[in-house]
């Protein structure tokens, strides 16, 4: 079980994701826009992704 600020992190970029595919396509949605509006490191989105697209197939 994650600790409760992996889980809160991982919230963070599910909802920061969700609400960004609202305004374009995931195929136009990058890492660094995920990022920015999150307000997290990439490095941070890197520890629990390989990229945008392993975050789909983790859903």
């Amino acid at each position: 079980m994650a600790d409760l600020r992996t889980e809160k992190t991982l919230t963070l970029i599910d909802e920061t994701i969700f609400t960004l595919l609202h305004e374009l396509s995931f195929e136009r949605l990058t890492v660094a826009q995920i990022c920015t509006t999150a307000k997290i490191g990439r490095s941070t989105f890197y520890q629990h992704y390989l990229d945008k697209y392993d975050w789909l197939e983790q859903k």
